[in-house]
């Protein structure tokens, strides 16, 4: 009779942990709340590019084909970004250069943190000069008091679009 009563309350408990193990959905919603970064924004489940192949394949999916923007803030610190394709090379060069936040970075690295921005930009000839600077001090998350702030998109004619501005 003991034994029966002890396989029994194994048997439960082993139900009851199971049970309560389960449920994965509430699991993996908590676990993507606890890994939302500063932004407010859920983190890119998309593959980062681990080449030029990658890198030309995912700038041919945006309207820009070279990308390019300068900022410099108080006491001398600056942020530079830029995707460049070389003609003589035919590959993507990127560079960043954050003073904001400590981060030098170049090739696919560069490239990997500035794509997910870049996505987040709707620019065209007709976007005003205010509010192609705001969408992209929002789409890299970059503090809005800057002293000067220069914004350079290039399509795939070789089309440049153009933003300054000076405080």
């Amino acid at each position: 009779m003991k034994k029966l009563t002890a396989i029994l309350v194994a048997s439960f408990i082993a139900f009851a942990l199971t049970a309560c193990g389960s449920n994965t959905d509430t699991t993996n919603k908590n676990t993507d709340q606890q890994n939302q970064q500063k932004d407010g924004k859920f983190p890119s489940k998309e593959k980062e590019a681990a080449s030029q192949q990658d890198m030309k394949s995912r700038m041919d999916k945006l309207p820009y084909s070279e990308y390019e923007l300068e900022i410099r803030y108080a006491n001398d610190k600056k942020y530079e970004a830029e995707i460049e394709h070389d003609d003589d090379t035919g590959k993507l060069t990127s560079t960043l250069k954050d003073e904001l936040h400590n981060t030098h970075l170049k090739g696919v690295s560069s490239f990997n943190k500035l794509y997910p921005g870049l996505k987040k930009l709707d620019i065209d000839g007709n976007t005003k000069t205010e509010d192609a600077i705001s969408q992209a001090l929002k789409a890299f998350n970059l503090p809005k008091d800057y002293q000067k702030v220069e914004l350079t998109l290039e399509n795939g004619n070789g089309k440049k679009l153009e933003f300054k501005d000076h405080k």
